[in-house]
């Protein structure tokens, strides 16, 4: 099977930043891990976010918290995404390839990390992951750490209203994979195709989870 990573070297020497982006529940570290190259450095904030609510003792389901647990977690959210940017501003520093892990709902701060990264000599790229909102509500329900249903509706719905947004700013190409597709990890051979000719002119790879 090819490897992604044969299709993510430096272009003309460029470091690479991924973007992915995708609903809870869509399978963005499974994917990330069948499909991109393990070396990059993987930043994002729900990592370190959830490192700090099991250490606080609360625990992962936000579903159980009380109203002070809720206003806890929100202020352990807001330092972990400070410790998020910090851990980036130091590997863009030192030029490493990153992946930069976010459900993509909120499409203005990506657009300006997308221009920031550019401007420092990235090449960037997003991979954009879709599932159903039934099946999202119900990944999210089988999780360790799960979100109020009202969250998971309203960042599903947000996630997919800047699908035209990103298709115009990263690129314009769609990558379908069908579930069966998914389950016997072919991606590879999809996304391979539209990369070897399309990288660096159009670099959006949208994949279709179906159900």
């Amino acid at each position: 099977m090819i490897s992604l990573l044969q299709l993510l070297r430096e272009v003309h020497g460029n470091p690479q930043a991924i973007f992915l982006a995708g609903p809870a529940g869509s399978g963005k570290s499974y994917l990330s891990k069948q499909l991109l190259p393990q070396s990059f450095n993987t930043i994002n904030s729900d990592d370190t976010y959830e490192e700090m609510l099991k250490a606080s003792g609360i625990g992962l389901k936000q579903t159980n918290f009380t109203p002070e647990q809720l206003s806890q977690a929100a202020k352990m959210q807001a330092q972990s995404r400070k410790i998020t940017q910090d851990k980036l501003t130091q590997a863009l520093e030192s030029r490493q390839n990153v992946i930069i892990d976010g459900t993509g709902a909120a499409s203005n701060p990506i657009l300006k990390k997308k221009q920031e990264l550019e401007s420092l000599g990235y090449t960037t790229l997003m991979l954009m992951i879709y599932v159903s909102p039934l099946t999202s509500l119900q990944r999210n329900m089988e999780r360790e750490r799960s979100l109020m249903p009202g969250i998971v509706l309203r960042t599903w719905r947000d996630v997919n209203r800047n699908i035209d947004t990103y298709a115009r700013e990263f690129g314009d190409v769609i990558c379908c994979a069908s579930s069966e597709i998914c389950n016997i990890l072919s991606y590879d051979f999809l996304i391979c195709d539209f990369f070897i000719s399309n990288l660096v002119y159009a670099p959006l790879v949208y994949i279709v989870l179906m159900e």
